[in-house]
């Protein structure tokens, strides 16, 4: 296009290349325009908001005017963008919160407001949250709201989604404002009537936006900058052709004089040296990415594949972008969220241990009998099933057996906190504060002990007909005088209850490793755990060292396999045949790949085999074992044959036999919980109560006061038994992180929930095997530094056959603080199997993303989430995927591609990906070497035209 020395047209270049481009930017620019239509949509949700200028005047008096939940007149409906500091707000039941409030007025039981936090940070338990005491007393009424006077001072905006600091003055009294009066943007109010609550931080200063990614990187495709270089060498390898044809010509000009037609036309050096240049400038392939791009928007359309289609939800697979298709199948990292991702946010009772039996709960097996079946245990079809319970104790409901069942069944009937709720059709649906509550509830009421109702320090029972010749149901009323609610360093809950004999009943339900404590016969219950344990331990040991022999035997395999392939050499070309292609020569090769597969990580059933049995505890306990099927087995006869009543004065074997289910259930990835009673004299319970009350009214250390009291109750408990609660994971996500895996994916899970919580879900979902070491970073039970030189140890020595890492955010922070301690976890994090990061803030997921990706140069990361708190680290990796899930839409708008069900990973990936990858690869290659055939013939053709 230089005038005089261009060798093409003006219009020849500029329209293409203009074609080229603009398709370019109307491609990045819908992208961008449908984004920005999602994020407005949010921005105009309407919250409702106190009209100030509508606000009665004083005749509204202090307690004679309206109710400050009632005045519907004086509320007015804004959008969430015009929402700002110091407004009130009411929120009424399943409303999403617009900002960050401080609580000031609560309409429930006993003033206390229930939200849910799940997009915020993962966890699925539901939070209590209220107004401080002395402002609820002193605010009743819009009007003294308006005229209280009270003066709030909160913290700076952070990133700290776990601790707050501020404090209210109201009447010259300053009080505390903690975690637990504040209401985070995300949330969502669940069994409140309505809520009241002023905005402290609104927008880019609420906490879930502070742990947002501000400016997200801009994603490209690392093969991109593959190409970037090659086109640097190309542009070198131009500019040494121009001058070496420059060069040549004015050897050759020397013919020039020969040429009439040429006289007189002779050209200095740089004219002719630039021309070549633009002649040679189309060898350049820059129009490589602009046909590239069109490819891509090809390969989207190839990727609505059928198979990703969810018919539950209707939801089909949507690629978001196109630029990064081939980062797909060049995947070494999966970062994945757990609620709502891994698992299906659903809470099913699936297993009890009590009287030294299992029993397995099979009455929604209609739902889902093939994952159902998955979690039966291998030594076995079916465990006994809670059924059979049922017939058993109607035909001998007053043995020493049937007592403990009864005993077991009203400790999940009571201990808790749920609210039943009947709808019209009077089915009772549970409000619960946690869904492993609710799932216990639900399962009491299946095998005859309905929570039926629930008012302020009364719960209603009803039982159902439960001997032969009962009619009717029997509602028992318990009068609950003290609930200890549960809490992270407890590990526990109480509920204490005066029976409808008028005796106090103390009833504690908790982890294994903290209620085995509190038990009678602690000292036999700890020794009966360690021999468990010990047993366990040893049976990990023999699994562990045959995971390692395959590995070593698989490495061995695939070395043969290559040494194999190396051998196969070419016959000489004058020989006969090609040898190489004929199908006994590839023989060996598909032989070594047919033993590979095989071996390639077998299951732990055929892992272990009868060597590991024997170090498992006897399971046949009080019932013998009996293959049956699915159907009903009501034989009471037969059942009454299996129970043993002697078995339940030998305290030794039922602690035993009970620890062993415990170990069973948690391998099988079951969430577990101990159940304990004990009955307390009306003396010991007065002298209690008085010390409990002054705890809980002190304004020093009440948290830690309760706790100590509890403890004074919380002692010499009976066993009553053991329940397991399975998380529902989603359809095929073992089998799709197995998949992954095999393709050498190393996944991580980085969850806000607990850890004990994270553990089970990672055994559940095989991110943990039943061999695994696991390496548990957290700065609370010793030196961080020293578990992580242990685990270098371990890993260099080669004694460990799957090493997971599991760590807290509060230990991440620890970390991160001092940099060579956070390198060194960074490099152990990158070298073992898997890490599990709980209690994680958004922030700190995206940290973790950030991390490996500047200590593997080479690794290109995925993240998976479904919530809003996945936002950051689906921006932060190389590639986002977003799940439409339960938690809403939020991750799903941001993300580069998005899918209903974590499953279809493993397609996206391994197939589309790979695919995407190889058609991008071939097409570069070959524009390359088509740019080089059409304009090298040109380069050759000056030798005879100069």
């Amino acid at each position: 296009m230089i005038p005089g020395l261009s060798t093409t047209g003006t219009f020849t270049t500029l329209v293409p290349l203009l074609f080229f481009v603009g398709i370019s930017i109307a491609k990045e620019g819908y992208e961008d325009i449908r984004r920005h239509r999602l994020d407005k949509a949010e921005n105009n949700s309407t919250a409702t908001v106190l009209d100030i200028q509508q606000t009665p005047s004083t005749n509204l008096g202090s307690g004679k005017g309206p109710s400050i939940l009632s005045r519907e007149k004086i509320w007015k409906s804004i959008k969430w963008q015009d929402v700002r500091v110091g407004d009130l707000v009411k929120l009424q039941r399943d409303e999403a919160i617009p900002a960050d409030l401080a609580v000031l007025q609560v309409e429930g039981l006993n003033g206390v407001a229930y939200v849910e936090t799940m997009a915020l940070d993962g966890e699925t338990n539901l939070k209590s949250k209220g107004a401080l005491p002395t402002l609820a007393r002193n605010c009743k009424t819009v009007h003294d709201l308006m005229e209280c006077g009270a003066h709030l001072v909160v913290e700076d905006p952070n990133l700290d989604l776990y601790s707050f600091h501020g404090k209210l003055t109201l009447n010259h009294e300053t009080l505390p404002l903690t975690n637990n009066e504040i209401l985070y943007r995300g949330s969502i109010v669940r069994n409140t009537a309505e809520v009241i609550g002023v905005v402290i931080y609104s927008g880019e200063e609420s906490k879930i936006r502070m742990n947002a990614t501000k400016n997200p990187r801009i994603k490209a495709p690392a093969l991109q900058a593959l190409v970037n270089r090659v086109v640097f060498l190309i542009v070198g390898f131009v500019l040494a052709l121009a001058i070496f044809n420059t060069a040549g010509y004015e050897i050759w000009k020397s013919r020039e004089r020969k040429s009439f037609y040429l006289a007189d036309a002779s050209i200095s050096f740089f004219p002719i040296l630039v021309s070549f240049i633009i002649l040679f400038n189309t060898l350049i392939p820059l129009s490589l990415y602009v046909s590239l791009e069109i490819v891509k928007l090809f390969q989207m359309t190839l990727m609505n594949d059928v198979d990703m289609y969810d018919d539950a939800s209707n939801t089909p697979m949507e690629a978001r972008t196109s630029t990064i298709n081939e980062e797909l199948g060049q995947v070494s990292h999966v970062f994945s969220d757990k609620t709502g991702t891994l698992t299906n946010n659903s809470m099913r009772f699936r297993k009890m241990s009590v009287h030294g039996t299992a029993w397995f709960h099979d009455l929604d097996i209609r739902e889902d009998t093939v994952h159902t079946m998955a979690l039966l245990p291998k030594q076995q079809l079916v465990e006994r099933r809670t059924v059979e319970l049922l017939d058993y104790l109607k035909a001998n409901p007053q043995t020493d057996f049937a007592k403990a069942v009864k005993d077991l069944l009203l400790s999940m009937s009571l201990c808790h906190t749920c609210t039943p709720e009947t709808n019209g059709d009077g089915v009772i649906k549970f409000q619960a504060v946690s869904p492993d509550e609710q799932a216990l509830v639900r399962a009491a009421g299946e095998l005859g002990y309905v929570l039926a109702d629930r008012k302020p320090g009364m719960v209603t029972i009803k039982i159902t007909p439960s001997a032969h010749g009962q009619q009717q149901p029997i509602f028992e009323k318990y009068k609950v005088l003290q609930i200890i609610e549960f809490s992270s360093k407890r590990k526990r809950m109480s509920v204490i209850v005066r029976m409808p004999d008028n005796r106090i009943r103390v009833y504690c339900k908790g982890a294994d490793s903290t209620l085995m404590q509190l038990l009678r016969l602690s000292g036999i219950a700890s020794e009966k755990a360690a021999k468990v344990d010990q047993r366990a331990q040893v049976r990990k040991s023999i699994e562990a060292q045959e995971a390692i022999r395959r590995k070593s035997e698989q490495q061995n395999r695939k070395d043969s396999m290559t040494r194999s392939s190396m051998n196969l050499g070419r016959s000489s070309l004058g020989g006969i045949g090609r040898p190489s292609l004929s199908a006994k020569r590839l023989e060996p090769i598909r032989n070594e790949l047919a033993d590979w597969l095989h071996y390639q990580e077998p299951s732990l059933a055929q892992l272990t085999g009868e060597m590991v049995d024997s170090y498992r505890s006897p399971r046949t306990s009080a019932l013998s074992p009996v293959r049956h099927s699915l159907a009903r087995h009501s034989d009471s006869q037969a059942c009454e044959r299996r129970v043993d009543d002697d078995l339940i004065s030998d305290d030794a074997v039922m602690f035993e036999r009970c620890f062993q289910h415990i170990d069973d259930f948690a391998t099988q990835g079951l969430r577990t919980l101990l159940y304990g009673y004990r009955y307390v004299d009306e003396e010991e319970y007065t002298v209690w109560r008085k010390l409990y009350d002054e705890a809980s009214t002190s304004l020093v250390d009440r948290q830690e006061k309760i706790e100590e009291v509890a403890k004074l109750i919380e002692n010499k408990l009976e066993l009553a038994g053991a329940t397991a609660i399975e998380d529902k994971l989603q359809d095929g996500v073992p089998a799709t992180i197995d998949q992954l895996r095999r393709a050498d994916i190393k996944v991580w899970m980085l969850t806000g929930d607990k850890r004990e919580t994270a553990i089970n879900i990672g055994r559940s979902c095989c991110l943990i095997q039943d061999y695994s070491t696991l390496t548990i970073l957290d700065h609370e039970i010793g030196h961080v530094g020293d578990r992580i030189a242990s685990s270098f140890r371990a890993l260099s020595d080669k004694e460990v056959a799957h090493t997971v890492v599991v760590i807290d955010g509060q230990t991440l922070s620890i970390l991160e603080a001092q940099e060579e301690l956070y390198y060194n976890f960074i490099d152990l994090a990158t070298r073992v199997d898997s890490v599990i990061c709980c209690r994680a803030s958004p922030s700190q997921k995206a940290s973790l993303i950030r991390s490996v990706r500047r200590s593997l140069k080479s690794a290109i990361t995925l993240a998976i989430g479904d919530g809003a708190n996945d936002i950051a680290m689906i921006q932060e990796a190389h590639l986002g995927i977003g799940i439409t899930g339960k938690e809403g839409l939020q991750a799903a708008r941001v993300s580069d591609y998005s899918i209903a069900q974590f499953r279809f990973l493993s397609k996206l990936l391994l197939v589309h990906g790979r695919w995407n990858y190889i058609r991008t690869c071939k097409y570069t290659l070959g524009t390359f070497w088509k740019e080089m055939l059409f304009y090298l013939t040109q380069a050759l053709y000056q030798h005879y035209t100069g």
